[in-house]
């Protein structure tokens, strides 16, 4: 005998099923308590700088953090992670660097060790390292320094309209809060104009030897502009010179600004006798005020 529409009736019961699977698997979820995380904190990062490397200005805002040896993530600074860790463990913390001034890339810089320490952690509580110091690795090779404080420059006029000058100068030096005080960089000044004029500044030298096996090629600057900068390569080889434009960086105005870019692209698969020129150029516009360029704290670093 059958009562009613058994059409009806079976998907009723499906669904009557369905409902006290999910009953049960709520009732035997209650008892299992989700893990407390603990938390590591990180204000900022701090280069130690050896004899040859340079002074210790930068704005790495970026780590790669591991907890003993699992990735936790990347994050931008200062940065809270939750990790499930209770008692000691091996953080690792590597340096990475927004490449080409873009917040959206995010590289780790090779040059750099990374930084290895054991903390204690409790769950719920945040343990907080202030500053971790960042160590340059043994082999890496500083292939250009230049922060022209010793009234010397390697950085070269390659091209400068007659009426215009360049030099060294001492200048108020501000980076987002940091490394304040007075520091000598070089300017190229442009003076007012109904035309438009083109300067071009360069390194003194042509670097040779540099891999380019795909190796990372790491330039840093800091740079302060009143117009967009190209930054670029020339490259010289038996086949001739070949100018490389590479970034375009915006006017700043106010504000110095840190640069760090990767040639491994534009150095990777060359011949191995080319030389490379790096450059700084600028196109102004007519203008009824002086307007400058001004460059300082410049490194090129790879490892052998």
């Amino acid at each position: 005998m059958v009562y009613g529409n058994s059409r009806l009736f079976l998907p009723f019961m499906r669904l009557l099923l369905a409902s006290f699977i999910a009953i049960i698997l709520l009732q035997s979820c209650k008892g299992i308590d989700e893990p407390i995380p603990a938390y590591l904190h990180i204000d900022s990062l701090d280069i130690a700088v050896k004899a040859g490397q340079g002074n210790n200005i930068h704005q790495i805002k970026a780590i790669e953090a591991y907890s003993d040896g699992e990735l936790l993530g990347i994050f931008e600074l200062p940065a809270t992670i939750p990790l499930h860790r209770v008692g000691k463990s091996k953080i690792s913390i590597v340096a990475a660097v927004n490449l080409n001034a873009s917040k959206n890339k995010i590289a780790v810089h090779s040059s750099f060790i990374p930084t290895d320490t054991v903390l204690n952690f409790e769950a719920g509580k945040i343990t907080t390292i202030a500053s971790v110091p960042l160590n340059y690795r043994n082999n890496t090779n500083f292939k250009w320094l230049e922060d022209f404080e010793d009234n010397s420059s390697t950085v070269i006029n390659i091209s400068i309209p007659p009426d215009d000058t360049a030099f060294i100068e001492t200048v108020p030096f501000d980076l987002n809060g940091k490394f304040k005080g007075n520091t000598k960089v070089y300017s190229a000044i442009i003076h007012k104009s109904d035309t438009t004029k083109y300067i071009d500044l360069g390194s003194f030298n042509q670097f040779e030897n540099i891999p380019s096996d795909g190796r990372d090629i790491f330039l840093e600057f800091d740079v302060k502009c009143d117009a967009d900068v190209q930054l670029a390569l020339k490259r010289t080889n038996g086949s001739g010179a070949e100018y490389v434009p590479y970034l375009a960086v915006y006017a700043t105005g106010e504000n110095w600004k840190r640069i760090y870019v990767n040639l491994v692209y534009e150095i990777g698969g060359q011949a191995a006798n080319t030389k490379y020129q790096i450059l700084f150029s600028s196109s102004f516009g007519a203008a009824s005020v002086d307007r400058k360029i001004q460059i300082d704290n410049i490194r090129l670093t790879y490892n052998n």
